[in-house]
């Protein structure tokens, strides 16, 4: 956690209020879903409380948990702006996405290799934070993605019988 002197993290406050989450619970569902991607985390309410009246702010794949928590209590998703958590790292899902849409795509590609290239400029960047976050279980999502859905739904994709008279 950092220990740099900062205000207080007020839109954090708001919206764990908004939310209805106590900082117990915070802590609770953000060990949660820290063990299902199989990384060992141990905050409770005094580290939320930190969190919240001190701004300090917490390391590696933390801030998206507590923004993914939040999200799922209040059933919408909640970027790290909202809670003031955004100087935090990059995502941990970047790169799992599957835009659809070229011009998504390649803004998709660009970002992640925009991470890449400062992360290899200031000596690890999103790799380093990343390190530990390693999931197999992130990859079911934009597997089964690719592998239901059609990727142009404007191509027919139905085979028409065979007629009798034609040859095999």
């Amino acid at each position: 956690m950092s220990r740099e002197l900062r205000e207080p993290n007020e839109k954090l406050g708001a919206v764990l209020a908004l939310a209805g989450i106590s900082n117990a619970g915070l802590a609770r569902r953000v060990n949660d879903l820290g063990a299902q991607r199989g990384l060992t985390l141990r905050y409770d309410k005094t580290s939320v409380a930190r969190w919240v009246s001190k701004g300090m702010v917490p390391q590696g794949a933390a801030p998206h948990l507590i923004a993914a928590a939040i999200g799922a209590k209040l059933g919408r998703p909640v970027p790290l702006h909202e809670i003031g958590l955004a100087d935090a790292d990059p995502a941990p899902e970047v790169g799992l996405a599957f835009p659809r849409d070229v011009g998504a795509a390649v803004r998709s590609a660009t970002d992640l290799y925009r991470l890449d290239l400062g992360g290899r400029r200031t000596g690890g960047g999103i790799w380093q934070s990343l390190a530990g976050s390693f999931s197999v279980a992130a990859y079911a999502t934009p597997a089964s993605r690719w592998l239901i859905s059609p990727a142009d739904s404007s191509v027919a994709r139905e085979a028409s019988a065979p007629s009798p008279a034609s040859p095999r």
